[in-house]
């Protein structure tokens, strides 16, 4: 509801807050993906600086806990893109994008359950700048890595591109960009449990 993501954004905000920096990153990631998912671009884009003077500090190979941050913030850039006109997106985020993917690369070298993960978000990488068959290449190897590691959440976020992109129409291009769009719709799902936990866990 609007009123538990006021309460979202208002905890975020607290400067008192003893937040971790991964919380911090993650939750912000998350309020970018809610407003752009809502056509808010120019709020979203607000809390994707505020990620991006965060992310900086992060260590991805300090904790387990920085995938799911790393991802949410992978995903929130993407979703800027592929959401915002192109008269509102003043700043594209392939800048940030590009340093969060490699943190996601360091990471996946510390811990091989980032290897699906680091393979899905390099394959959105390359949906979001037009190389369809990379992206696929690279879907389909982070369902197979996602399998054999028993993470089904993952193997079904790389399963599901592959199958929206046999949806798309127009140029192969095309189709990987509308497999990573509709995707997002999925994403909110997670992002709606992270939100419900936090806000919980503080009443």
């Amino acid at each position: 509801s609007d009123d538990r993501a006021a309460a979202f954004k208002q905890f975020l905000s607290d400067e008192n807050s003893e937040l971790e920096l991964i919380h911090k990153v993650e939750g912000c990631a998350h309020v970018a993906g809610i407003a752009f998912e809502k056509g808010n671009y120019s709020e979203g884009d607000t809390w994707l600086r505020r990620c991006d003077e965060l992310v900086s500090e992060l260590n991805p190979g300090m904790k387990v806990r920085t995938l799911p941050a790393l991802s949410f913030l992978f995903d929130a850039c993407l979703q800027q893109m592929v959401a915002a006109p192109r008269e509102t997106s003043e700043s594209p985020r392939i800048d940030l994008a590009s340093r969060v993917l490699s943190k996601l690369t360091h990471f996946a070298r510390v811990y091989p359950v980032g290897k699906p993960e680091k393979l899905r978000c390099k394959g959105d990488f390359y949906a979001i700048t037009g190389e369809q068959r990379k992206a696929v290449e690279l879907w389909r190897e982070s369902s197979r890595q996602a399998i054999k590691l028993n993470m089904v959440l993952a193997a079904y976020h790389a399963a599901d591109r592959l199958k929206r992109t046999d949806q798309g129409a127009g140029s192969k291009a095309s189709e990987a960009a509308f497999a990573l769009s509709q995707s997002f719709t999925a994403r909110s799902d997670v992002r709606d449990i992270v939100e419900h936990a936090v806000i919980d866990g503080q009443q």
